[in-house]
């Protein structure tokens, strides 16, 4: 079973060779960290193009940053992207989900898809972080 050997299969001769050798799949995982600050936007009584202006900063900044660091080409779907903000308080789920929601856009941006596709699980989280720090964590897994 293991004497597949010679030329044409993969290995040097007299040397044998396990089946499925060399048909490795590696699935890519990675994090990125971006700084910036993620505030409950679910109580700001903000103008809607202040509103606009906020998400939009933060799905540039999310896009730019991924786009920097890591290519989406090596990615192939389906995918599995938790995103979870990094604050010294808590908020509660609405808000949290609501305050993610230019990040949400900027990996999907990046991505180049829209973030309602059904090949992408979206799942998010709350860190507690040192005073003053406030950032949010991208991981981004094939599954």
């Amino acid at each position: 079973m293991f004497s597949a050997q010679g030329r044409g299969h993969g290995g040097r001769a007299g040397v044998p060779r396990w089946p499925g050798a060399g048909d490795v799949v590696v699935a890519v995982s990675f994090t990125v960290e971006v700084p910036t600050p993620i505030p409950s936007v679910a109580n700001k009584r903000w103008h809607w193009s202040k509103r606009h202006r906020h998400f939009a900063s933060h799905r540039r900044v999310v896009a730019l940053v991924l786009a920097a660091k890591h290519s989406h080409a090596l990615l192939s779907l389906p995918l599995k992207v938790t995103v979870v903000r990094i604050a010294p308080r808590r908020l509660d789920p609405d808000n949290a989900v609501a305050s993610l929601k230019g990040i949400i856009d900027g990996v999907a941006d990046w991505l180049g898809i829209d973030d309602g596709d059904g090949r992408i699980e979206w799942a998010w989280g709350q860190e507690r972080g040192a005073p003053k720090y406030q950032a949010v964590r991208i991981i981004i897994e094939e599954q």
